[in-house]
């Protein structure tokens, strides 16, 4: 038997075992797991999952199973993670950079998406004001000259974030 044809055999069979255990933690009968189950009955996960995580990594764990960042597990999410965990060649602790290396740079890109809207708003007002300075100076009158360094400034960060 080759090894992808053992390998789809074992999770098949460990399947419905992952899912009682994801049955036995939602203790509130939601469908989900949040963090506080999580945490509570981490003492009595079946033995293979203790072997891969230690009670000090609970809190990670909970991060790692919440792939989507909702804040609750859903039991797909718990058996694709679970599987992960037991098959990957990864030391957990790499999972774990990984992940924190992987939240940090979405927090980044989210808050240079935020800086390129209020530059954007800021440079087309400023575009505005500088239209206006034209026809005054057109008129004789001084330009205030604003908007050079900030439309460079906007042109110099297209930075696009690419899915990490």
């Amino acid at each position: 038997m080759s090894n992808t044809r053992a390998c789809k055999k074992r999770i098949k069979e460990l399947t419905p075992k992952i899912e009682e255990a994801f049955n036995q933690l939602d203790t509130d009968g939601t469908g989900t797991l949040t963090r506080k189950e999580v945490e509570e009955c981490a003492p009595h996960f079946p033995k293979a999952i203790r072997d891969l995580v230690t009670k000090e990594d609970m809190d990670y764990l909970f991060d790692v199973l919440d792939e989507d960042g909702s804040g609750e597990v859903e039991m797909q999410e718990f058996l694709e993670c679970i599987f992960n965990l037991a098959t990957s060649d990864v030391p957990l602790e790499m999972q774990k950079m990984h992940k924190m290396v992987s939240v940090q740079y979405k927090k980044m890109c989210t808050l240079e998406k935020s800086i390129l809207a209020a530059l954007t708003t800021f440079t087309s007002k400023n575009n505005e004001e500088s239209s206006a300075s034209m026809s005054v100076k057109r008129s004789g009158r001084q330009s205030s000259g604003k908007s050079s360094s900030v439309e460079t400034m906007r042109q110099g960060s297209n930075i696009v974030c690419p899915a990490f």
